[in-house]
């Protein structure tokens, strides 16, 4: 399993995770457990998740489901998500293994080229609280004009549960008779509004909301990612996690 070493700041049972002003870099890989071709590209997904400003996640889209086998982590909410890179010309295609880093397509793994990771320069800072069975989430911009411009836009914030070293053997589809192991599989997955408010002279965003379930993962390790993203753009503008 892969120790995660993105990790900002996390008190102990993440009851609180912050970014800071620490830029990272998400890399979501839309993948699916009846494509042949997507084991490879996971392993690919946990070696860069190895740099200390990566945030890796694994989401299992629906649309292979019809071949014969139901992948269990699949999420017609990532399906959607995967059309929307498309919709808004960040991707030119919606296939699996899709590579999506810092919001924009990546198809150099079918060429076996290594993936270009730039570290932009952060736009704001997270800070993620747990209480009891929800989450409460701020934003505020780093002191730059960009930064601050963002403010004016309308933002969301998403919450992913994570799980490691999750086996499955899968009986049916291209992947029949493999036991596959995943790491960074996106368990459960909830988004909401964010909204903003002035706090010592500064606007910020703020929201709350209760904490996606994945509580029948009872036997695996589990990670939460928190992002902040455009509400009408998915890519993510800072992104923070921490063990579960």
């Amino acid at each position: 399993m892969r120790v995660l070493i993105w990790m900002v700041v996390l008190v102990f049972a993440a009851t609180s995770v912050s970014s800071q002003d620490r830029p990272v870099v998400v890399v979501e890989l839309f993948t699916s457990q009846g494509c042949s071709s997507c084991p490879p590209a996971d392993a690919l997904l946990e070696r860069l998740s190895g740099r200390n400003d990566v945030i890796a996640l694994s989401l299992h889209v629906d649309y292979w489901d019809y071949i014969g086998w139901k992948d269990p982590f699949a999420n017609p909410k990532f399906t959607v998500r995967q059309r929307l890179y498309e919709h808004l010309a960040l991707s030119k295609n919606v296939a699996t293994p899709g590579f999506i880093i810092n919001g924009k397509a990546w198809n150099g793994w079918f060429y076996g080229q290594e993936p270009t990771i730039v570290n932009e320069h952060a736009i704001g800072s997270i800070i993620a609280k747990i209480v009891d069975d929800y989450i409460q989430v701020e934003f505020a911009p780093v002191a730059k004009m960009n930064s601050r411009r963002v403010m004016r836009e309308s933002l969301s914030f998403h919450v992913a549960i994570l799980g490691f070293d999750v086996k499955t053997t899968v009986t049916k589809g291209e992947n029949s008779g493999r036991e596959l192991t995943h790491d960074f599989v996106v368990l459960a997955y909830d988004s909401q509004a964010l909204f903003k408010g002035e706090v010592n002279g500064e606007v910020i965003a703020q929201a709350r909301m209760t904490l996606p379930d994945a509580s029948k993962y009872k036997e695996n390790k589990k990670a939460i990612v928190v992002w902040v993203s455009k509400s009408n753009n998915p890519t993510p503008i800072q992104a923070v996690g921490g063990w579960l």
